[in-house]
């Protein structure tokens, strides 16, 4: 008898454990949940995390916060969010930065995107823009090409620090045009933008959504776009494939991620909310008018473009010229 009961009680033990994690994907979410935002307010991770957590938290029932944990490029958020209880309450903003770059940097990182984080919506990516100030004479890469070369000094390239997007896209430059140039290392991108508007440095990489009140307002000169093609904010802006480097595509693109063990039904539900954030008008045409393009893809979307950078920033990490 008492053997009966214990039978009885582990199996029905056993079939509340296999019915817990229905149960709480069927009541998902019943409170709030957070976004974190791996770098300080004010970039654009931060813009892109701030339009999907409002329209989500609209959508889903719940609201969705950004929560800003910068540090350490983008190591401290990341590691925060890769701990954090798979339950579909702690969600990250990736970019080129973090789950790209920084994995093939250093491997001593905290965190490894392909084995703690689940991959639920590719965002969209926001192009390089090669930049220069006023006074330089040159309108084109051409133009430009031509004076590195026939200047003694080689021009000042400024980029928010060695082994970042924008540092490498000035190394893509260097190599492609057989030119030299002088890095100059920031600690921040704010930073490399004000000296270049005031005329301290010759050139920099920037992403358009920076970069575009700059340009408009005719306070730094645009060269080429670092992109696949032309941007619809800057039809007559080519890109320097266009000009002729070919394949020269640099962009900060985002994704949005889960934690590893999050329960298929969570993360296809917050995966499915995302991607209908990402259609909604409105936030399409914010992150367009910071000079995104949205993509709007799923889970298996955002996956596929994961093995396709890290391929392409190996390539870049060990350019030789």
């Amino acid at each position: 008898m008492t053997s009966s009961l214990s039978r009885r009680g582990l199996l029905g033990g056993a079939s509340l454990a296999l019915l817990a994690p229905r149960a709480r994907a069927q009541s998902f979410p019943d409170r709030t949940i957070r976004l974190v935002v791996p770098f300080t307010p004010g970039g654009t991770n931060d813009l892109v995390g701030r339009l999907i957590a409002t329209r989500v938290g609209q959508t889903i029932g719940q609201p969705m916060v950004v929560d800003n944990r910068g540090g350490a490029g983008g190591e401290i958020g990341s590691v925060f969010v890769a701990r954090a209880a798979p339950d579909g309450y702690t969600l990250l903003t990736g970019s080129t930065t973090t789950i790209s770059i920084n994995p093939l940097m250093n491997p001593q990182l905290s965190y490894n995107p392909e084995r703690d984080f689940r991959p639920l919506s590719w965002v969209g990516y926001v192009p390089l823009v090669l930049c220069v100030r006023n006074s330089l004479p040159v309108r084109n890469l051409q133009e430009l090409v031509v004076h590195m070369k026939a200047t003694p000094t080689p021009l000042s390239f400024g980029s928010g620090g060695t082994g970042g997007p924008h540092f490498l896209a000035g190394e893509r430059l260097r190599c492609s045009s057989g030119t030299e140039i002088t890095h100059v290392p920031y600690r921040g991108g704010g930073a490399v933008h004000t000296d270049l508007v005031a005329g301290h440095l010759d050139g920099a990489f920037i992403e358009l959504s920076v970069a575009s009140p700059y340009i408009r307002e005719g306070r730094m000169r645009a060269i080429g776009l670092a992109a696949r093609e032309r941007h619809t904010g800057f039809p007559d802006l080519p890109t320097l494939s266009e000009q002729g480097i070919p394949n020269f595509e640099i962009t900060s693109w985002f994704g949005l991620y889960a934690p590893i063990a999050t329960p298929d039904a969570i993360a296809k539900r917050l995966s499915d909310e995302i991607v209908g954030a990402l259609r909604d008008p409105e936030v399409r045409s914010r992150l367009e008018a910071a000079g995104a393009t949205v993509v709007g893809g799923d889970a298996a979307a955002l996956a596929e473009h994961m093995v396709r950078e890290r391929a392409k920033w190996s390539e870049l990490l060990n350019l030789r010229c």
